[in-house]
């Protein structure tokens, strides 16, 4: 058969067409299956946790189970989470790793990275980002960038607590005082389940989550912070309102580095009119006016109970004038 150079031309290139169509589907398949792995790897991680995951899209808004918060999570990490509800909008800035565009794995938005890739999840109470760190040269350091209406502050947990800084709970609290969202205290893990030594650090609205990984761990390494806005539920219980109590007294300029029974007891006798108005506030915002009716006489209460902060004294002091004492507010 004789085939001209025209005719030749053409085959080859029908050819060429045929060849990278397959190796194009290839490359983006594998890439799926990078990001499903990478997906699996968070949930074989976090399958013992107490999070609930939704179910969500990218860049379409998910509502929290409360009902108080929409959460969209971006099509890549250039862009923003954003949180809007009633009251406040609040949008959250993700590591700059030079992660790929977002890809849908099911329960995890995930974004690819060379040493490291990012997992998101949309959660009933907020949402979590997860880190998954590949290999020892991987960045140790992953920033947040929390973009807050006017007035509001970050406030770590160890300011009040005998914990090392960075270590546990970090406070969202408005402009009023009341806290309104929590990132849980860090964790990291490997493959194996080991913990890794991890813990955050606060630079104005930045909050970056320090993993210290070496060359021992099994990769890859699992980060999370673990973003909680705060419904009437929690409050109910006595050791968050402990807890958003100590808050509000930093918040409003007392209470920061008062640790312990003794100094909280100082406290409490040294500002029991102003305590007492801080409180009052706090209940009535978050449980209402009845309850916010108990704060002056759960602080003589407070005085006759041991405790390991002035919250955690108010706190008791509550839930013996509710007549139950069973670790929840008037619930």
């Amino acid at each position: 058969m004789n085939i001209t150079k025209k005719g030749a031309l053409i085959l080859l290139s029908t050819l060429a067409i045929n060849i990278a169509q397959p190796l194009s589907v290839y490359a983006d398949s594998n890439a799926y299956n990078s990001e499903k792995i990478t997906s699996s790897t968070i949930e074989k991680i976090t399958k013992s946790d107490d999070v609930n995951v939704l179910d969500s899209k990218i860049g379409e808004e998910t509502t929290t189970a409360n009902g108080d918060l929409n959460v969209s999570l971006p099509k890549s990490t250039t862009e923003d989470i954003t949180l809007n509800s009633n009251d406040e909008n609040i949008s959250v800035g993700l590591p700059e790793e030079n992660y790929s565009t977002a890809v849908d794995t099911g329960k995890s938005i995930v974004y690819k990275g060379t040493d490291s890739s990012l997992g998101l999840q949309t959660t009933e109470e907020g949402f979590r980002a997860l880190i998954s760190i590949t290999n020892s040269q991987a960045s140790h350091n992953y920033s947040f960038d929390l973009n807050l209406p006017d007035g509001y502050q970050i406030i770590d947990s160890s300011s009040f607590y005998d914990q090392s800084e960075g270590t546990g709970d970090i406070f969202i609290v408005n402009n009023e005082g009341i806290v309104v969202n929590m990132i849980e205290a860090p964790w990291a893990k490997d493959t194996k389940g080991n913990s890794v030594p991890t813990h955050y650090e606060i630079n104005g609205h930045t909050l970056t989550q320090v993993i210290d990984f070496d060359e021992d761990n099994f990769y890859p390494v699992i980060a999370d912070p673990n973003w909680v806005r705060l419904g009437r539920n929690w409050y109910n219980s006595r050791d968050n309102i402990a807890k958003a109590i100590d808050v509000a007294l930093i918040a409003t300029g007392y209470g920061a580095g008062v640790k312990g029974y003794s100094s909280a007891m100082k406290l409490i006798r040294a500002n029991r009119h102003h305590i007492s108005r801080v409180v009052e506030s706090q209940l009535r915002s978050i449980l209402g006016p009845t309850v916010a009716s108990s704060a002056l006489a759960s602080l003589d209460v407070a005085l006759t109970v041991g405790g390991t902060s002035a919250g955690d004294l108010i706190a008791k002091g509550l839930d013996i004038i509710d007549g139950r004492y069973d670790g929840y507010i008037f619930a």
